[in-house]
């Protein structure tokens, strides 16, 4: 494969890696938000249980038992909601992490082709240089 080519297969896996790291981070953005979303709907109900339980009056208290366990119960929910959120962020930051180091392997790839090009380039224009100075030298040295 030429080098021409070799570069420009690195260069587009280097933008697909770009592209599913960002949309990854996208998604555990999303989960860490519906994460904190649940812990503040479970802190927002114990307020709650707290609040309205604060100042009982004697009739609502045949009641009292089964609102507390509702509040209790739904608030343990969203904690668990939040708990699996953060376990599927854990997975996903885990295969950000890995995207990111093979996107650094394809982006060092890359850098290697584009300098041993520039490299070549480089040696190809010095050699052109070497050989109309040594024609313009030759030349030179001619008998007029």
């Amino acid at each position: 494969m030429s080098r021409a080519r070799r570069i420009h297969a690195l260069a587009l896996l280097e933008r697909v890696g770009r592209h599913e790291m960002a949309e990854e981070a996208r998604q555990l953005t999303e989960l860490r938000s519906r994460a904190a979303h649940h812990r503040a709907e479970a802190d927002a109900l114990d307020r709650k249980l707290v609040e309205e339980t604060a100042d009982i009056r004697l009739e609502a208290a045949p009641y009292l038992t089964r609102f507390i366990q509702s509040i209790r119960s739904a608030a343990a929910e969203h904690l668990e909601q939040a708990r699996a959120a953060d376990d599927e962020a854990r997975a996903l930051e885990d295969r950000v992490l890995e995207a990111f180091r093979s996107l650094k392997s394809v982006q060092v790839a890359l850098e290697g082709e584009r300098d041993a090009e520039a490299r070549a380039r480089l040696a190809a224009e010095t050699a052109r240089l070497d050989e109309l100075s040594a024609i313009r030298h030759a030349r030179a040295m001619r008998p007029r």
